[in-house]
């Protein structure tokens, strides 16, 4: 993580030119579910939505939607804005849950458990949108169990490399 004391210390022009650029905000240390009386939902805020164990956690808690809320003006009108709106997409998919991404100059809208869209607004439309949103209730395979199948094609990779290094070396002891 990136402290305040040690990007000073390589950008020395935050100090000598009395840079206003870190704010007093600090990553917390667990999911907040947010508490309604019938249900509860997880927020994931801007860049959090590029990280699955972050959604997987929360509904893990028993969030039964994911938000995700972002400021994609940085992003101005590059392809960045369309990357950043379908990873929070594959949140949902992985989890089989419903979400409403909120952007302010970027994609709007609500997704199910499958990834399909269904409401929204246009990119940079200034307008409200009112939606209904479906509870999750069951766990997708990557809910419950993670990454499994990513960590199964690692291990498979790692044999095959260490059967071809085998074989490698072999052919040059026989040689």
């Amino acid at each position: 993580m990136l402290q305040k004391d040690f990007v000073e210390k390589y950008l020395t022009f935050i100090k000598t030119y009395n840079v206003q650029w870190w704010s007093d905000f600090y990553p917390g240390d667990s999911i907040k579910l947010f508490e309604l009386p019938d249900y509860s939902y997880a927020v994931l805020i801007c860049f959090e939505s590029t990280f699955p164990e972050f959604s997987r956690e929360a509904i893990l808690k028993g969030a039964n939607f994911l938000v995700g809320i972002t400021n994609d003006t940085w992003f101005g009108s590059s392809v960045g804005i369309e990357m950043h709106a379908r990873i929070f997409l594959t949140r949902a998919i992985e989890n089989r849950s419903w979400g409403v991404r909120v952007a302010n100059s970027g994609h709007t809208y609500v997704v199910d458990g499958y990834g399909r869209i269904r409401d929204r607004l246009e990119l940079f439309e200034v307008a409200a949108l009112q939606s209904k949103v479906n509870l999750l209730y069951e766990k997708t395979i990557f809910t419950k169990y993670g990454d499994i199948i990513g960590y199964i094609s690692w291990l498979i990779t790692l044999i095959l490399l260490c059967m071809f290094i085998l074989q490698w070396i072999i052919r040059k002891i026989i040689k």
